[in-house]
């Protein structure tokens, strides 16, 4: 990373020592040198960086070797608490715990949980070590912390405190947010930088499915009207004989 100290020992194998090695061609990162054999320093110049390194025996027979260094930016740190996977019966107690820390002094971080389904445990705040001091501020559903390292820096993983959590009422699962503003100091200046985490899982809420709305009741059909049939013509009536008439 860049910005740190760095250090890596080339080895080489056969011939008769003892072994010289020099930059044959191309460039280090700025801030890095090879001294017997081996490449240290503190790169100052982020990207990738490609060389040849020369080695001579005690018999001045050489060989060469390219190389590639990449300087890149370090890992911001982290905060986790780590919640439990399953559901939640008791009082249950959350670790801080930071990853990646270099020169850490000091955080401040909030927090935050559904406060219908857990409650902050009074007293439950403490350090995890005598070499951190930490600053509570408690309101439902939320926990801010403010830390500081005491007597020094912290490089690398550490657990710096613990607080407990219990349930309102029945068995739930558990899932926590922080946001926290970490403050390091780092070749001699102070730099803040800020990391959100979310984890554990998210209570399962059950949602009623909606009541099926009843099929209207279909029209009664209405019967046809029976077609009137036509009625017959009157038969004709025979017309009457004609009668003589008498003279």
């Amino acid at each position: 990373p860049v910005n740190e100290p760095y250090r890596a020992p080339v080895h080489a194998v056969g011939g008769l020592r003892p072994y010289e090695f020099r930059l044959e061609s191309g460039s280090l990162p700025p801030g890095v040198q090879v001294v017997n054999g081996v490449l240290q320093g503190t790169p100052t110049t982020l990207g990738s960086f490609t060389f040849t390194l020369a080695v001579s025996d005690a018999n001045l027979s050489s060989t060469f070797q390219e190389l590639t260094l990449t300087v890149v930016e370090p890992p911001p740190p982290t905060l986790s608490l780590t919640p439990p996977e399953t559901e939640v019966r008791g009082a249950v107690t959350l670790r801080a715990r930071v990853a990646d820390a270099r020169g850490l002094a000091g955080l401040s971080t909030v927090v935050t949980w559904d406060p219908g389904l857990f409650a902050f445990v009074e007293g439950s705040l403490l350090p995890s070590s005598d070499d951190v001091a930490v600053f509570e501020l408690i309101e439902a559903g939320r926990l801010q912390v403010d830390l500081a390292m005491l007597g020094g820096t912290l490089d690398g993983s550490a657990e710096l405190f613990r607080f407990a959590l219990q349930p309102t009422s029945e068995a739930s699962f558990l899932s926590v947010s922080s946001s926290t503003a970490f403050a390091s100091r780092r070749g001699g200046e102070l730099l803040v930088e800020t990391a959100v985490e979310t984890e554990g899982r998210e209570p399962v809420t059950v949602v009623p499915e909606p009541e099926a709305e009843a099929d209207p009741e279909p029209e009664p059909e209405q019967e046809p009207e029976p077609e009137q049939e036509p009625e017959p013509d009157p038969e004709p009536e025979p017309d009457p004989e004609p009668q003589d008439e008498e003279p």
